[in-house]
């Protein structure tokens, strides 16, 4: 809301139109600063950290290499941490953010050809970003390269079988109402075994890729057709459309009426008839 932003004090009529032009400038900064109770140009002033180039790219190279040697190491997910919140985040730069991710995004599309490249490809304009956060994003980002992991083209980087039938089983039953316990007993395993070489092989938690993957599902869906949400939910194995909303809101953002409203928007969702 807009008593998140405090622009310049008013004094008179004209006042108004520069307070009016202050608060939008603030606004564009609400990316970098969700966590930010009230946006000020002092704040800004405050926050804002000169941009070393040599050092970003330095740190682009480092995760391109990581990348096309290995996309299971753990050490790129701390590459990419770095680079969102110790290098992106502070330079309150959405050229530094474009530049960044277009680097990202080449690499992956380079390595895994064209299967991503809906969710890479994605516009990022600053008026959809104003809705989202620097945070969200690498969020996305790391969501991707999971579901890249998990991939069957790239079944070749996992090394323990086991974990590579709790793929399968989320991949061919997420649909339904299937829980870690229920993969652990297919598989015949400890649910804590499992977990535990789940999350040291992917480095994401079972559950966690479970809901990465069925979010996934969810959004193709509210991009491609006119199901209600509610029949989404079902689809994706949530009988309960309140909570299927509320896991949604918490990885897209966005609730998915308003991610179906974003889509049309843009141009880039089905429109209701």
């Amino acid at each position: 809301t807009s008593l998140r932003y405090k622009s310049y004090y008013v004094k008179d009529i004209e006042d108004i139109r520069v307070a009016y032009e202050s608060f939008f400038q603030l606004k564009i900064y609400n990316f970098f600063c969700r966590e930010a109770d009230v946006l000020t140009f002092d704040y800004i002033e405050n926050t804002k950290e000169e941009v070393n180039y040599y050092s970003v790219n330095s740190l682009l190279q480092e995760i391109k290499e990581t990348i096309n040697y290995n996309i299971v190491d753990p050490k790129l997910m701390n590459l990419i941490e770095k680079l969102f919140f110790k290098k992106i985040k502070p330079s309150l730069s959405y050229n530094l953010y474009y530049y960044c991710y277009t680097f990202l995004s080449s690499i992956l599309m380079d390595k895994y050809h064209r299967d991503y490249s809906k969710d890479l490809l994605q516009s990022h304009s600053p008026q959809e970003l104003f809705f989202s956060s620097i945070e969200q994003k690498y969020n996305e980002f790391i969501e991707l390269l999971h579901l890249i992991k998990g991939d069957p083209s790239n079944r070749h980087m996992i090394k323990n079988p086991i974990v590579f039938q709790a793929i399968d089983l989320v991949h061919n039953q997420y649909q339904n109402s299937i829980s870690i316990n229920y993969m652990a007993k297919h598989l015949n395993v400890s649910q804590p075994y499992l977990s535990q070489i789940f999350t040291k092989e992917m480095g994401i938690s079972l559950q966690k890729y479970l809901i990465t993957y069925r979010m996934q599902k969810a959004k193709d869906m509210i991009s491609t057709s006119h199901d209600p949400i509610y029949s989404i939910a079902a689809k994706v194995g949530y009988l309960d459309v309140k909570h299927f909303s509320k896991t949604f809101k918490k990885v897209t953002g966005f609730s998915p009426m308003q991610y179906k409203k974003t889509l049309q928007q843009s141009g880039k969702g089905r429109s209701v008839c």
